[in-house]
């Protein structure tokens, strides 16, 4: 490039950062800039009626006739296709639900179209039974915890053959059929192999593992390694459902002695409602008084976590 080029480009540029510098008396500065529009900020319409669609936790969650829902002072009963409406919505949102032989739930309207299940008290079963084996836990904290992603067990050596496989086939099979028949989407569990895989051996030595972290959003996760160091529970059906179940959070074996719940290896009725309700359960839920479901009181940070042991 020649001189007089550079020269050229030179008087070129200078003049346009006079023309941008200058305004037009030659004195004021004048610098451009562009017209940005504000970005509108979309609020929520607000909520002014609300319609609840109340069904049970049974088997077949049916819709639940006759179940009771308070906002603020006033009441409505839910009729044969388990609906209720309120219109106009009452000044608060915090509803309480109530049906026989069902826990209570309190929670907050959050659309105007309200889907809730309650948990069924079954026979045989206690309130006591419930927040025992699905809420206390193995650290005696009120708050549902559960799985926030699937679960793969991968069975390893000598653990996928006979006599452990079908033993392990088994559990896995009920747990995940149970927590599946919520029809929520949440998360499964199966046997299989993989990246994030849970490997399940013999080991000759036991190992506690932590299954608790991250108090918020109370999430169950699996542990790295599942080592059995007992041949003998490796391929004891109850022992076996009693670990795959507690990987959800639900804890058969601390309610045994309750009600004689779960004495052999095949989920019981209220222990299959048991699992699909803790997937239907907003995670961090607790369990106040004699017999409620709390979705908004939430709970403190404990100051140590749960640990399992195989």
């Amino acid at each position: 490039m020649t001189h007089s080029h550079v020269l050229s480009r030179s008087a070129v540029v200078l003049a346009i950062l006079g023309a941008i510098g200058c305004g037009s008396d030659g004195n004021r500065p004048r610098v451009p800039f562009a017209s940005v529009a504000p970005t509108p900020v979309e609020v929520p319409p607000a909520i002014t009626r609300v319609t609840f669609t109340v069904r049970s936790g049974v088997e077949g969650l049916p819709p639940l006739a006759g179940a009771t829902i308070r906002i603020g002072d006033v009441t409505r009963v839910t009729d044969s296709q388990g609906t209720a409406s309120f219109e106009p919505l009452p000044s608060t949102d915090i509803y309480q639900l109530s049906s026989a032989d069902h826990l209570q739930l309190r929670g907050v309207v959050r659309s105007a179209a309200e889907q809730v299940t309650l948990w069924p008290v079954e026979v045989g079963v206690t309130a006591r039974w419930i927040a025992m084996t699905s809420y206390y836990g193995i650290d005696y904290n009120s708050g549902l915890w559960r799985p926030t992603r699937d679960i793969t067990l991968d069975l390893q050596g000598d653990m996928s053959a006979e006599p452990y496989r079908s033993v392990w086939e088994s559990a896995v099979r009920q747990v995940a059929s149970a927590v599946e028949s919520a029809g929520a989407g949440g998360p499964t569990i199966r046997l299989g192999s993989g990246p994030g895989a849970v490997p399940v051996r013999l080991s000759p030595s036991s190992t506690c593992n932590q299954t608790r972290w991250n108090h918020s959003p109370f999430a169950l996760l699996p542990p790295p390694a599942i080592p059995l160091s007992s041949e003998e529970r490796a391929r004891d059906p109850v022992r076996t459902l009693d670990l795959v179940a507690g990987l959800f959070g639900f804890y058969r074996g601390i309610g045994r002695e309750e009600l004689r719940q779960g004495a052999d290896g095949v989920l019981s009725p209220p222990e299959r409602t048991a699992l699909r309700m803790r997937v239907m359960r907003v995670p961090g839920t607790v369990f106040v008084g004699v017999d409620v479901e709390d979705t908004i009181a939430g709970v403190p940070a404990e100051a140590w976590d749960g640990r399992g042991c195989f």
